[in-house]
């Protein structure tokens, strides 16, 4: 039984902290104009209800559940009642954003015109308790940990359900799913051959989130879903080598543990 380690930022993670930046960079485009667009709408009827209202002061208003609310007077005015009055163009909110990025551009990305160098990165750490059997090369993991800096967390249930699916996922790639071809041809081409990891592979999962606020994201938040998705290889790899056994090719099939077990003299004959 061995424990594998692997922490971010790292030189066995370095791909993983590049390819959480690229999910972030998407995230907090889409999500800030998001949040503009919304403003905008709020606006258009805050104004379309000061119409209504005979009132000429819009930061008198505020929204409330299902309409707005003229703050003085406690008068209340239903979104549909609104949507009555608004016009097409009324409807049509539109919000813009860009990527924050370094000011100086790093040699070798000049062909990168918009959102590169990234200025803001998503971090984790993963650790994996598995045995190994030395007789069959099987590789049972029993327990898995990990700690996720994504940001403000909104939604607990949603951030542990993107967590434990992303380690899910993780751990079929570095253990089950394996693209075979030969001569371009896709040999494992349905679920018979191409195998999944169901809810028996898949050990009881414990999730801490790191919680941080970042001011540049939307309401606080960074993103998640790739940087747990990146940890589980590197982290059962990790926990192989601690165990002496080392093997350089996902995934980690009983194949190819029991040949590097019989190159390294520790496998049965």
């Amino acid at each position: 039984m061995s424990y594998g380690k692997q922490e971010l930022p790292g030189p066995g993670m370095h791909h993983s902290l590049h390819v959480a930046a690229q999910v972030y960079a998407q995230f907090l485009c889409y999500g800030n104009a998001l949040v503009k667009a919304c403003e905008a709408l709020r606006h258009t009827l805050y104004n379309r209800a000061a119409l209504m209202l005979l009132q000429d002061d819009i930061s008198a208003f505020a929204m409330v559940p299902g309409g707005v609310r003229h703050l003085t007077t406690g008068q209340d005015i239903s979104l549909a009642a609104l949507a009555e009055i608004m016009q097409p163009d009324d409807r049509l909110c539109m919000g813009e954003s860009l990527m924050p990025t370094t000011p100086e551009m790093p040699k070798g990305g000049e062909a990168f015109r918009l959102g590169f160098p990234h200025l803001i990165y998503l971090y984790g750490a993963h650790l994996v308790r598995l045995e190994v059997d030395e007789l069959t090369g099987q590789i049972t993991v029993d327990g898995y940990l990990a700690f996720t800096d994504a940001g403000r967390v909104l939604n607990p249930q949603n951030y542990e359900q993107q967590v434990q699916g992303a380690i899910a996922q993780g751990l079929g790639y570095a253990l089950f799913e394996d693209l075979s071809t030969r001569d371009g041809t896709i040999l494992t081409k349905d679920f018979s051959t191409y195998i999944l990891p169901s809810s028996m592979d898949i050990p009881d999962i414990e999730s801490n989130a790191v919680e941080t606020i970042e001011h540049s994201g939307p309401f606080g938040m960074k993103g998640l879903g790739e940087v747990t998705l990146n940890g589980p290889l590197p982290a059962v790899a990790a926990a192989l080598i601690h165990s002496g056994i080392s093997v350089n090719r996902a995934p980690f099939t009983p194949q190819r543990i029991l040949e590097a077990l019989q190159k390294q003299g520790a496998g049965r004959p």
